[in-house]
């Protein structure tokens, strides 16, 4: 959904040139979110059995997918579409 950050943000600016630099953040924030949980997952099944690790993510999947269900939109966004750089990264 990044892409819908960059168009909202480009025609925010009026300007083309904004989009397509908006993909910069959007590329380097992804990259950094799937760093980040490949190492949380390397890093607990390096101490945890292969079984642990495939309980534990399944329950943190079900886990979240309920919470979202039944409390996770009933607050306001953090960042709106009218979002900087830095926000795109996020």
């Amino acid at each position: 959904m990044g892409w819908l950050f960059a168009v909202a943000l480009g025609m925010h600016r009026q300007s083309e040139k904004v989009v397509w630099r908006s993909l910069v953040p959007i590329a380097l924030g992804h990259a950094l979110s799937v760093a980040l949980v490949l190492a949380a997952t390397l890093g607990f099944a390096a101490v945890a059995p292969p079984g642990i690790v495939r309980i534990a993510g399944a329950a943190l999947l079900v886990g979240w997918g309920v919470w979202q269900l039944t409390l996770g939109h009933g607050r306001a966004p953090r960042i709106g579409m009218r979002t900087g750089y830095l926000g795109l990264g996020v």
